[in-house]
């Protein structure tokens, strides 16, 4: 899930939307499960590159 911040600003004749991203939930789960795969390899060397989910 990402939270957005979305602003309206009125200039005389101008009108600006802007966005920006605030939340980066998704990105941290999936930094967290990159983590998790890598210790896991490192504790079984016999698990292979190709079958981590990266």
């Amino acid at each position: 899930m990402a939270t957005y911040k979305v602003t309206y600003d009125v200039e005389q004749d101008r009108r600006r939307i802007g966005f920006a991203l605030t939340g980066y939930e998704l990105g941290r789960l999936h930094r967290e499960e990159l983590d998790r795969q890598i210790l896991d390899t490192i504790k079984n060397p016999e698990v292979k590159p190709s079958n981590l989910d990266l």
